[in-house]
């Protein structure tokens, strides 16, 4: 089985942020440049995942899983 992608790694096979960003106005989905620096923390919102899977070629398990990790150490931090 393959070691999971954190979401800064999902966001680098992605070809980085801006290309992120790009992508999303392309297909005319709102995204603010700063929008993708969030994610590492907040989890990536599911109406930019079908960006992921194109251009990371990720599915939508390991995109969730992240999202999970994420937010458990935020909270852990958080809490901590």
């Amino acid at each position: 089985m393959l070691e999971e992608r954190t979401i800064a790694e999902l966001i680098d096979s992605a070809g980085g942020a801006e290309k992120i960003v790009e992508e999303a106005n392309a297909r005319e989905l709102k995204l603010s440049k700063w929008g993708p620096y969030k994610w590492p923390s907040a989890g990536i919102p599911e109406k930019y995942w079908d960006i992921f899977a194109d251009l990371a070629g990720t599915e939508p398990n390991e995109i969730y899983a992240a999202n999970v990790a994420a937010r458990q150490d935020t909270e852990g931090n958080a809490a901590a």
